[in-house]
Protein backbone atom coordinates (compact mmCIF):
# COMPACT_ATOMS: atom_id res chain seq x y z
CA UNK A 1 0.00 0.00 0.00
CA UNK A 2 1.28 3.29 -1.18
CA UNK A 3 1.67 6.24 1.05
CA UNK A 4 -0.83 9.20 1.28
CA UNK A 5 1.50 11.62 -0.27
CA UNK A 6 2.42 9.32 -2.64
CA UNK A 7 -1.02 8.51 -3.71
CA UNK A 8 -1.58 11.64 -4.39
CA UNK A 9 1.62 12.50 -6.56
CA UNK A 10 2.91 14.86 -3.94
CA UNK A 11 7.10 14.49 -3.12
CA UNK A 12 7.53 13.00 -0.05
CA UNK A 13 10.71 14.21 0.90
CA UNK A 14 10.11 17.62 0.40
CA UNK A 15 6.34 17.37 2.53
CA UNK A 16 9.00 15.96 5.19
CA UNK A 17 11.70 18.78 4.61
CA UNK A 18 8.93 21.31 5.05
CA UNK A 19 7.68 19.43 8.34
CA UNK A 20 11.57 19.80 9.58
CA UNK A 21 12.07 23.09 8.74
CA UNK A 22 8.88 24.18 10.76
CA UNK A 23 9.90 21.47 13.53
CA UNK A 24 13.38 23.36 13.75
CA UNK A 25 11.36 26.68 13.71
CA UNK A 26 13.86 27.15 10.72
CA UNK A 27 10.85 27.06 8.03
CA UNK A 28 11.35 26.60 4.22
CA UNK A 29 8.54 28.44 3.12
CA UNK A 30 5.08 29.98 5.16
CA UNK A 31 4.84 27.74 8.10
CA UNK A 32 1.62 28.42 9.06
CA UNK A 33 0.32 28.12 5.66
CA UNK A 34 2.14 24.48 5.86
CA UNK A 35 0.73 23.72 8.55
CA UNK A 36 -2.88 24.45 7.23
CA UNK A 37 -1.99 21.82 4.29
CA UNK A 38 -0.59 19.42 6.91
CA UNK A 39 -3.79 19.83 8.75
CA UNK A 40 -5.93 18.67 5.56
CA UNK A 41 -3.93 16.13 4.66
CA UNK A 42 -3.85 14.18 8.05
CA UNK A 43 -7.67 14.24 8.18
CA UNK A 44 -8.10 13.55 4.43
CA UNK A 45 -5.32 10.52 4.83
CA UNK A 46 -7.10 9.23 7.89
CA UNK A 47 -10.17 9.05 6.66
CA UNK A 48 -8.97 7.09 3.35
CA UNK A 49 -7.01 4.58 5.64
CA UNK A 50 -8.32 1.89 4.22
CA UNK A 51 -6.63 3.01 0.66
CA UNK A 52 -3.31 5.01 1.79
CA UNK A 53 -1.26 4.93 4.50
CA UNK A 54 -2.15 7.47 6.53
CA UNK A 55 1.62 7.61 8.87
CA UNK A 56 3.25 10.24 7.53
CA UNK A 57 0.97 13.34 7.28
CA UNK A 58 -0.76 12.62 10.93
CA UNK A 59 3.22 12.48 12.62
CA UNK A 60 3.45 15.51 10.70
CA UNK A 61 0.67 17.61 12.39
CA UNK A 62 1.48 15.90 15.66
CA UNK A 63 4.97 17.37 15.39
CA UNK A 64 4.45 20.96 15.02
CA UNK A 65 1.89 21.13 17.71
CA UNK A 66 4.52 22.89 19.30
CA UNK A 67 5.57 25.31 17.01
CA UNK A 68 1.73 25.99 16.51
CA UNK A 69 1.27 27.14 20.21
CA UNK A 70 4.80 29.25 20.58
CA UNK A 71 4.42 30.92 16.93
CA UNK A 72 1.17 31.34 15.84
CA UNK A 73 -1.51 33.59 16.74
CA UNK A 74 -4.26 32.85 14.39
CA UNK A 75 -6.94 31.85 16.87
CA UNK A 76 -8.94 30.13 14.04
CA UNK A 77 -6.18 27.99 12.84
CA UNK A 78 -5.45 26.96 15.84
CA UNK A 79 -8.83 25.45 16.76
CA UNK A 80 -9.15 23.67 13.00
CA UNK A 81 -5.43 21.79 14.15
CA UNK A 82 -7.37 20.97 17.23
CA UNK A 83 -10.43 19.91 15.58
CA UNK A 84 -8.28 18.08 12.85
CA UNK A 85 -6.10 16.09 15.64
CA UNK A 86 -9.56 14.88 17.38
CA UNK A 87 -10.81 13.49 13.83
CA UNK A 88 -7.85 12.07 13.13
CA UNK A 89 -7.88 10.43 16.59
CA UNK A 90 -11.72 9.35 16.15
CA UNK A 91 -11.22 7.58 12.82
CA UNK A 92 -7.78 5.89 13.08
CA UNK A 93 -8.98 4.82 16.78
CA UNK A 94 -12.25 3.18 15.25
CA UNK A 95 -10.04 0.83 12.71
CA UNK A 96 -8.70 -2.82 14.16
CA UNK A 97 -5.29 -2.79 15.72
CA UNK A 98 -3.46 -6.57 15.08
CA UNK A 99 -0.96 -5.98 17.93
CA UNK A 100 -4.33 -6.56 20.49
CA UNK A 101 -2.50 -5.02 24.15
CA UNK A 102 1.21 -5.04 22.52
CA UNK A 103 3.06 -2.01 22.98
CA UNK A 104 3.38 1.05 20.56
CA UNK A 105 5.91 3.78 19.46
CA UNK A 106 3.74 6.23 20.64
CA UNK A 107 2.80 4.90 23.85
CA UNK A 108 4.52 7.09 25.81
CA UNK A 109 4.19 10.22 23.71
CA UNK A 110 7.06 11.27 21.37
CA UNK A 111 9.10 14.33 20.92
CA UNK A 112 9.05 16.29 17.51
CA UNK A 113 12.39 15.18 16.46
CA UNK A 114 11.02 11.98 17.16
CA UNK A 115 8.45 12.04 14.93
CA UNK A 116 10.46 13.58 12.41
CA UNK A 117 12.94 10.88 12.66
CA UNK A 118 10.49 8.67 12.17
CA UNK A 119 8.72 9.86 8.89
CA UNK A 120 12.16 10.56 7.39
CA UNK A 121 12.44 6.26 8.08
CA UNK A 122 9.49 5.30 7.25
CA UNK A 123 9.71 7.29 3.86
CA UNK A 124 12.43 4.87 2.82
CA UNK A 125 12.29 2.53 0.16
CA UNK A 126 15.50 1.02 -0.86
CA UNK A 127 15.65 -1.85 1.48
CA UNK A 128 19.75 -1.34 1.83
CA UNK A 129 19.09 1.68 3.77
CA UNK A 130 16.03 0.95 5.79
CA UNK A 131 16.79 0.74 9.91
CA UNK A 132 13.63 -0.24 10.76
CA UNK A 133 12.15 -3.70 10.46
CA UNK A 134 9.12 -4.62 9.12
CA UNK A 135 7.53 -5.18 12.76
CA UNK A 136 8.29 -1.48 13.98
CA UNK A 137 7.55 -0.19 10.78
CA UNK A 138 3.59 -2.07 11.03
CA UNK A 139 3.38 -0.51 14.74
CA UNK A 140 4.53 2.81 13.56
CA UNK A 141 1.47 2.62 11.05
CA UNK A 142 -0.90 0.91 12.85
CA UNK A 143 -4.26 3.04 13.16
CA UNK A 144 -4.29 2.43 17.45
CA UNK A 145 -0.20 4.10 17.55
CA UNK A 146 -1.30 6.75 15.18
CA UNK A 147 -5.07 7.31 17.05
CA UNK A 148 -2.36 7.77 20.36
CA UNK A 149 -0.47 10.35 18.82
CA UNK A 150 -3.12 12.63 17.15
CA UNK A 151 -4.28 12.31 21.23
CA UNK A 152 -1.22 13.51 22.35
CA UNK A 153 -1.10 15.98 20.18
CA UNK A 154 -4.48 17.64 20.75
CA UNK A 155 -4.12 16.85 24.96
CA UNK A 156 -0.22 19.08 24.46
CA UNK A 157 -2.33 22.13 22.33
CA UNK A 158 -4.63 22.03 24.89
CA UNK A 159 -2.27 22.20 27.83
CA UNK A 160 -0.54 24.97 26.35
CA UNK A 161 -2.48 26.97 24.71
CA UNK A 162 -4.80 26.90 28.02
CA UNK A 163 -5.42 30.36 29.83
CA UNK A 164 -2.95 29.89 32.78
CA UNK A 165 -0.86 27.55 30.12
CA UNK A 166 2.97 27.42 29.32
CA UNK A 167 2.72 30.08 26.63
CA UNK A 168 0.39 32.57 28.52
CA UNK A 169 2.40 32.59 31.36
CA UNK A 170 5.88 33.10 28.96
CA UNK A 171 4.12 35.69 27.49
CA UNK A 172 4.37 37.54 31.07
CA UNK A 173 7.87 37.02 31.90
CA UNK A 174 11.03 37.33 30.91
CA UNK A 175 11.00 34.53 28.46
CA UNK A 176 8.04 35.77 25.86
CA UNK A 177 8.29 34.01 23.08
CA UNK A 178 8.68 37.84 20.84
CA UNK A 179 12.38 37.83 23.02
CA UNK A 180 13.57 34.64 21.49
CA UNK A 181 14.38 36.21 18.35
CA UNK A 182 16.17 32.86 17.87
CA UNK A 183 14.35 30.33 19.52
CA UNK A 184 16.06 27.57 21.70
CA UNK A 185 13.94 24.76 19.71
CA UNK A 186 16.13 26.35 16.42
CA UNK A 187 19.35 25.72 18.54
CA UNK A 188 18.09 22.31 19.50
CA UNK A 189 17.84 21.73 16.36
CA UNK A 190 21.31 22.41 14.45
CA UNK A 191 23.28 21.78 18.47
CA UNK A 192 23.36 17.55 18.74
CA UNK A 193 24.55 17.96 14.79
CA UNK A 194 27.19 20.29 15.62
CA UNK A 195 28.44 18.52 18.78
CA UNK A 196 28.32 15.29 16.98
CA UNK A 197 30.90 16.35 14.21
CA UNK A 198 32.50 18.77 15.82
CA UNK A 199 33.18 16.95 18.82
CA UNK A 200 31.95 13.29 17.89
CA UNK A 201 30.24 13.39 21.23
CA UNK A 202 33.51 12.46 23.01
CA UNK A 203 33.59 12.91 27.03
CA UNK A 204 36.57 15.18 26.85
CA UNK A 205 34.59 17.58 24.19
CA UNK A 206 37.85 17.56 22.02
CA UNK A 207 37.25 19.77 18.81
CA UNK A 208 37.94 18.19 15.57
CA UNK A 209 39.18 21.08 13.12
CA UNK A 210 37.56 20.22 9.72
CA UNK A 211 34.15 20.45 10.94
CA UNK A 212 34.30 24.07 12.64
CA UNK A 213 37.10 25.12 10.14
CA UNK A 214 35.40 24.74 6.86
CA UNK A 215 32.60 26.33 7.97
CA UNK A 216 34.22 29.51 9.65
CA UNK A 217 36.52 29.94 6.10
CA UNK A 218 32.72 30.26 4.84
CA UNK A 219 31.67 32.87 7.11
CA UNK A 220 34.99 35.31 7.26
CA UNK A 221 35.01 34.70 3.26
CA UNK A 222 30.89 36.33 3.23
CA UNK A 223 29.99 33.27 1.39
CA UNK A 224 26.38 31.81 1.15
CA UNK A 225 25.85 29.51 3.64
CA UNK A 226 24.20 26.41 2.06
CA UNK A 227 20.24 25.74 2.58
CA UNK A 228 20.10 23.22 5.71
CA UNK A 229 19.25 24.20 8.88
CA UNK A 230 22.39 23.15 10.32
CA UNK A 231 24.39 25.03 7.66
CA UNK A 232 23.04 28.25 8.94
CA UNK A 233 26.06 30.82 10.39
CA UNK A 234 23.99 31.57 13.24
CA UNK A 235 23.29 28.43 14.62
CA UNK A 236 27.26 27.75 14.15
CA UNK A 237 27.88 30.76 16.11
CA UNK A 238 25.79 30.04 18.68
CA UNK A 239 27.22 26.69 18.97
CA UNK A 240 30.86 27.88 19.07
CA UNK A 241 29.89 31.06 21.43
CA UNK A 242 28.37 28.24 23.74
CA UNK A 243 31.46 26.11 23.62
CA UNK A 244 33.53 28.67 24.43
CA UNK A 245 31.53 30.41 27.57
CA UNK A 246 31.07 26.78 28.91
CA UNK A 247 34.87 26.35 29.78
CA UNK A 248 36.61 29.73 28.32
CA UNK A 249 39.62 28.15 29.71
CA UNK A 250 39.20 24.60 29.36
CA UNK A 251 42.06 22.84 26.74
CA UNK A 252 39.87 23.81 23.46
CA UNK A 253 39.15 27.72 24.65
CA UNK A 254 42.59 29.48 22.98
CA UNK A 255 41.74 28.00 19.42
CA UNK A 256 37.73 28.82 19.91
CA UNK A 257 38.91 32.51 21.05
CA UNK A 258 40.98 32.73 17.59
CA UNK A 259 38.49 30.69 15.84
CA UNK A 260 36.11 33.31 16.55
CA UNK A 261 38.36 36.45 16.39
CA UNK A 262 37.19 37.70 13.09
CA UNK A 263 34.11 35.59 12.30
CA UNK A 264 32.37 37.48 15.38
CA UNK A 265 31.70 40.28 12.86
CA UNK A 266 29.40 38.24 10.95
CA UNK A 267 26.91 38.94 13.66
CA UNK A 268 27.04 42.18 13.92
CA UNK A 269 26.14 42.74 9.98
CA UNK A 270 22.39 43.34 8.73
CA UNK A 271 22.93 39.79 7.60
CA UNK A 272 21.69 38.89 11.02
CA UNK A 273 18.73 40.90 12.38
CA UNK A 274 18.83 38.95 15.70
CA UNK A 275 20.48 39.56 18.77
CA UNK A 276 20.76 36.42 20.23
CA UNK A 277 23.85 35.98 18.30
CA UNK A 278 25.11 39.19 19.56
CA UNK A 279 24.28 38.35 23.22
CA UNK A 280 26.20 34.64 23.07
CA UNK A 281 29.47 36.02 21.79
CA UNK A 282 29.44 38.76 23.83
CA UNK A 283 29.18 36.05 26.68
CA UNK A 284 31.58 34.01 25.36
CA UNK A 285 34.10 36.77 24.88
CA UNK A 286 33.48 38.24 28.63
CA UNK A 287 34.29 34.97 29.88
CA UNK A 288 37.32 34.63 27.85
CA UNK A 289 38.52 38.13 28.88
CA UNK A 290 37.84 37.02 32.78
CA UNK A 291 39.81 33.78 33.15
CA UNK A 292 42.99 35.42 31.63
CA UNK A 293 42.93 39.04 33.02
CA UNK A 294 45.95 38.50 34.94
CA UNK A 295 47.56 36.67 31.91
CA UNK A 296 51.38 37.61 31.17
CA UNK A 297 53.17 38.36 28.01
CA UNK A 298 56.18 36.29 26.53
CA UNK A 299 56.84 37.80 23.84
CA UNK A 300 57.03 41.41 24.75
CA UNK A 301 53.38 42.47 23.63
CA UNK A 302 54.62 41.40 20.18
CA UNK A 303 52.27 38.99 18.30
CA UNK A 304 51.82 37.89 14.65
CA UNK A 305 49.53 39.88 12.73
CA UNK A 306 47.26 37.14 10.54
CA UNK A 307 45.02 37.93 8.25
CA UNK A 308 41.17 35.50 9.18
CA UNK A 309 42.06 32.55 6.89
CA UNK A 310 45.46 31.85 8.57
CA UNK A 311 43.81 33.07 12.11
CA UNK A 312 41.60 29.98 11.22
CA UNK A 313 44.42 27.77 10.43
CA UNK A 314 46.06 29.18 13.43
CA UNK A 315 43.02 27.70 15.63
CA UNK A 316 43.41 24.65 14.12
CA UNK A 317 46.47 23.91 14.57
CA UNK A 318 45.94 24.88 18.39
CA UNK A 319 43.99 21.94 18.54
CA UNK A 320 45.88 19.54 16.22
CA UNK A 321 49.21 20.39 15.51
CA UNK A 322 49.38 18.23 12.76
CA UNK A 323 46.08 18.90 11.20
CA UNK A 324 46.32 19.17 7.85
CA UNK A 325 43.82 19.75 5.00
CA UNK A 326 43.60 21.85 1.38
CA UNK A 327 42.72 25.09 3.24
CA UNK A 328 45.77 24.26 5.83
CA UNK A 329 48.39 23.50 3.22
CA UNK A 330 46.86 26.72 1.41
CA UNK A 331 47.87 29.09 4.19
CA UNK A 332 51.32 27.44 6.03
CA UNK A 333 51.67 28.69 9.70
CA UNK A 334 54.62 27.99 11.54
CA UNK A 335 54.38 26.02 14.94
CA UNK A 336 56.30 29.26 16.47
CA UNK A 337 53.50 31.71 15.13
CA UNK A 338 50.76 29.27 16.57
CA UNK A 339 52.14 29.34 19.85
CA UNK A 340 52.97 33.01 19.80
CA UNK A 341 49.14 33.82 18.52
CA UNK A 342 48.13 31.51 21.39
CA UNK A 343 49.71 33.88 23.93
CA UNK A 344 47.16 33.89 26.24
CA UNK A 345 47.65 37.89 26.75
CA UNK A 346 47.16 37.97 23.33
CA UNK A 347 43.70 36.55 23.42
CA UNK A 348 42.73 38.39 26.23
CA UNK A 349 42.89 41.57 24.48
CA UNK A 350 41.05 40.03 21.54
CA UNK A 351 38.55 38.91 23.28
CA UNK A 352 38.61 42.35 24.88
CA UNK A 353 38.15 43.92 21.72
CA UNK A 354 35.46 41.65 20.46
CA UNK A 355 33.02 41.57 23.47
CA UNK A 356 33.13 45.80 23.56
CA UNK A 357 32.38 46.11 19.83
CA UNK A 358 29.69 43.61 20.29
CA UNK A 359 28.22 45.20 23.30
CA UNK A 360 28.10 49.15 21.20
CA UNK A 361 26.79 47.07 18.68
CA UNK A 362 23.88 45.90 20.57
CA UNK A 363 23.36 49.07 22.10
CA UNK A 364 23.12 50.89 19.16
CA UNK A 365 20.47 48.18 17.29
CA UNK A 366 18.89 47.28 20.05
CA UNK A 367 18.86 49.89 23.40
CA UNK A 368 16.47 52.75 24.42
CA UNK A 369 17.55 55.78 22.51
CA UNK A 370 18.98 58.68 24.54
CA UNK A 371 16.25 61.09 26.14
CA UNK A 372 14.19 57.67 26.79
CA UNK A 373 11.61 58.02 29.19
CA UNK A 374 12.11 54.88 31.56
CA UNK A 375 9.27 55.99 34.14
CA UNK A 376 6.35 56.21 31.17
CA UNK A 377 7.80 52.83 30.27
CA UNK A 378 7.99 50.95 33.52
CA UNK A 379 5.20 52.50 35.74
CA UNK A 380 1.68 52.50 35.43
CA UNK A 381 -0.65 55.78 35.22
CA UNK A 382 -1.35 55.13 38.82
CA UNK A 383 2.00 54.26 39.76
CA UNK A 384 2.36 50.73 39.88
CA UNK A 385 5.68 49.09 38.47
CA UNK A 386 5.34 46.65 35.26
CA UNK A 387 7.53 44.25 36.52
CA UNK A 388 7.16 42.34 33.57
CA UNK A 389 8.55 44.87 31.48
CA UNK A 390 11.47 45.27 34.03
CA UNK A 391 11.79 41.75 33.75
CA UNK A 392 12.79 41.73 30.16
CA UNK A 393 14.33 44.25 29.62
CA UNK A 394 16.77 43.88 32.51
CA UNK A 395 17.17 40.60 31.40
CA UNK A 396 18.10 41.27 27.97
CA UNK A 397 20.51 43.69 29.06
CA UNK A 398 18.82 47.13 27.14
CA UNK A 399 21.12 49.56 27.72
CA UNK A 400 21.33 52.56 26.28
CA UNK A 401 23.57 55.16 25.70
CA UNK A 402 24.24 56.56 29.18
CA UNK A 403 22.97 55.57 32.76
CA UNK A 404 19.80 57.50 32.92
CA UNK A 405 18.61 55.28 30.00
CA UNK A 406 19.58 51.66 31.41
CA UNK A 407 17.14 50.10 32.98
CA UNK A 408 19.25 48.18 35.70
CA UNK A 409 20.35 51.90 36.48
CA UNK A 410 16.36 52.61 36.85
CA UNK A 411 15.78 49.94 39.04
CA UNK A 412 19.21 50.37 41.65
CA UNK A 413 17.74 54.30 41.99
CA UNK A 414 14.58 53.13 43.05
CA UNK A 415 15.93 50.68 45.45
CA UNK A 416 18.36 53.39 46.71
CA UNK A 417 15.15 56.10 46.93
CA UNK A 418 13.15 53.79 49.09
CA UNK A 419 10.27 51.17 47.76
CA UNK A 420 7.26 50.60 50.13
CA UNK A 421 5.54 47.73 48.46
CA UNK A 422 7.57 44.46 49.43
CA UNK A 423 6.81 43.03 45.61
CA UNK A 424 7.93 45.96 43.71
CA UNK A 425 11.03 46.24 46.21
CA UNK A 426 11.43 41.83 45.36
CA UNK A 427 11.20 42.83 41.86
CA UNK A 428 13.69 45.85 41.53
CA UNK A 429 16.51 43.96 43.68
CA UNK A 430 16.25 40.86 41.51
CA UNK A 431 16.71 43.16 38.49
CA UNK A 432 19.90 44.86 39.83
CA UNK A 433 21.13 41.73 41.19
CA UNK A 434 20.84 39.74 37.76
CA UNK A 435 22.46 42.91 36.01
CA UNK A 436 25.74 42.73 38.64
CA UNK A 437 25.59 39.26 37.58
CA UNK A 438 26.35 40.62 33.90
CA UNK A 439 28.91 43.57 34.52
CA UNK A 440 30.80 43.47 31.50
CA UNK A 441 26.95 45.01 29.75
CA UNK A 442 27.58 48.20 31.91
CA UNK A 443 31.22 48.32 31.00
CA UNK A 444 30.86 51.65 29.01
CA UNK A 445 27.88 53.89 30.79
CA UNK A 446 30.14 56.16 33.55
CA UNK A 447 29.24 55.44 37.11
CA UNK A 448 26.67 52.54 36.20
CA UNK A 449 28.94 50.43 38.66
CA UNK A 450 28.56 52.66 41.58
CA UNK A 451 25.34 53.09 40.99
CA UNK A 452 24.58 49.23 40.94
CA UNK A 453 27.03 48.24 43.94
CA UNK A 454 25.57 51.27 46.13
CA UNK A 455 22.18 49.29 45.78
CA UNK A 456 22.97 46.27 46.47
CA UNK A 457 24.99 47.12 49.32
CA UNK A 458 22.21 48.76 50.73
CA UNK A 459 20.15 45.97 50.96
CA UNK A 460 22.54 43.43 52.07
CA UNK A 461 23.06 46.32 55.33
CA UNK A 462 19.30 46.19 56.04
CA UNK A 463 18.64 43.56 58.65
CA UNK A 464 15.54 41.98 57.39
CA UNK A 465 15.15 40.11 60.80
CA UNK A 466 14.39 36.32 60.98
CA UNK A 467 12.14 34.36 58.45
CA UNK A 468 10.42 31.37 58.05
CA UNK A 469 12.18 29.42 54.71
CA UNK A 470 13.88 27.20 56.13
CA UNK A 471 15.00 25.81 52.35
CA UNK A 472 16.83 28.96 51.77
CA UNK A 473 15.74 31.50 48.97
CA UNK A 474 16.34 31.22 45.51
CA UNK A 475 17.96 34.23 45.09
CA UNK A 476 21.60 33.39 45.81
CA UNK A 477 23.56 35.24 48.29
CA UNK A 478 23.26 39.26 47.30
CA UNK A 479 26.09 39.66 49.72
CA UNK A 480 28.54 38.55 46.70
CA UNK A 481 27.54 41.45 44.92
CA UNK A 482 29.87 44.26 46.59
CA UNK A 483 31.61 46.74 44.66
CA UNK A 484 34.33 44.79 44.69
CA UNK A 485 33.14 41.39 42.85
CA UNK A 486 31.27 43.50 40.64
CA UNK A 487 34.66 46.04 39.86
CA UNK A 488 36.93 42.87 39.35
CA UNK A 489 34.55 41.35 36.61
CA UNK A 490 34.45 45.10 34.25
CA UNK A 491 37.39 44.99 32.50
CA UNK A 492 37.40 48.69 32.02
CA UNK A 493 37.39 48.72 35.62
CA UNK A 494 39.70 46.09 37.07
CA UNK A 495 42.40 48.24 37.30
CA UNK A 496 41.09 50.78 39.68
CA UNK A 497 42.31 50.29 42.51
CA UNK A 498 39.28 50.85 44.08
CA UNK A 499 38.22 47.59 42.39
CA UNK A 500 40.90 45.32 43.58
CA UNK A 501 39.24 41.97 44.65
CA UNK A 502 40.15 41.28 48.41
CA UNK A 503 43.57 39.86 49.52
CA UNK A 504 41.62 36.79 50.06
CA UNK A 505 39.00 35.95 46.87
CA UNK A 506 38.46 32.07 46.53
CA UNK A 507 37.30 31.29 42.97
CA UNK A 508 34.19 32.29 42.56
CA UNK A 509 31.83 32.19 39.41
CA UNK A 510 28.77 33.52 40.97
CA UNK A 511 27.73 35.49 37.98
CA UNK A 512 28.12 33.31 35.61
CA UNK A 513 24.15 31.55 34.73
CA UNK A 514 24.03 27.29 35.16
CA UNK A 515 25.14 26.25 31.53
CA UNK A 516 22.51 23.92 30.42
CA UNK A 517 25.21 22.03 28.08
CA UNK A 518 27.27 21.04 30.54
CA UNK A 519 28.60 17.39 29.50
CA UNK A 520 26.85 15.28 32.52
CA UNK A 521 23.61 16.92 31.30
CA UNK A 522 23.63 15.42 27.93
CA UNK A 523 23.96 17.75 24.58
CA UNK A 524 20.97 20.29 25.88
CA UNK A 525 19.15 20.13 22.81
CA UNK A 526 15.75 20.50 24.65
CA UNK A 527 17.23 22.50 27.27
CA UNK A 528 16.22 26.29 28.69
CA UNK A 529 12.35 25.70 27.76
CA UNK A 530 12.35 25.18 24.07
CA UNK A 531 8.51 24.42 23.24
CA UNK A 532 9.86 20.73 21.67
CA UNK A 533 9.46 19.37 24.32
CA UNK A 534 8.05 15.49 24.65
CA UNK A 535 4.60 14.87 26.26
CA UNK A 536 3.92 12.62 29.52
CA UNK A 537 3.15 9.62 29.31
CA UNK A 538 -0.45 8.73 29.71
CA UNK A 539 -0.17 7.23 32.96
CA UNK A 540 0.89 10.69 34.17
CA UNK A 541 -1.87 13.15 33.00
CA UNK A 542 -3.32 13.57 36.04
CA UNK A 543 -5.13 16.90 33.88
CA UNK A 544 -6.34 14.97 30.95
Amino acid sequence: MEHYWTAAGRNIDREIRDVSGIVSDYPLGEPLDDISVLTSDAVDAAKSAADHIPTLPVLGLVAVVPYLCWRSTDAALNARVREALITVAADLGGLPCPHGDGEHPGDSGASPDFLLNAMEELAVTDEDEVDLDEDERERWNCPKNLAALADDGRWELERMLAEDGEVARAGEGVYSPELKDIPDVFFGHVNGRHTILITKNERERPIYPKWLIRPLFRVVRRQAPWERPEDDYRGLLLWTARELRARPDGPTAAGLVLALSDAYTYAMSDDVPERAVRDELVEAFSEAHRVRRDATCAHAGEHPALDPEETLVAAAKLWVPDYTDEEVEARPVSAETVEAVGCPAHLRDIALRAATELRRDVAGRFGPSAGADLDARFLDEDGTLRADRVARDVRFHNAGPDPETSPAVWCARRVLAGVADPRERAALVLAVAHAAGHPHWYADLPGAVDVLAEALTAVTAADPGECGHTDGHTAGDVASYGAPVIGQLIPVLFDSLRYQPPPTNPERRPFVRPNIYRDEEGNGATAGGAPCTSPPSRASRSRR
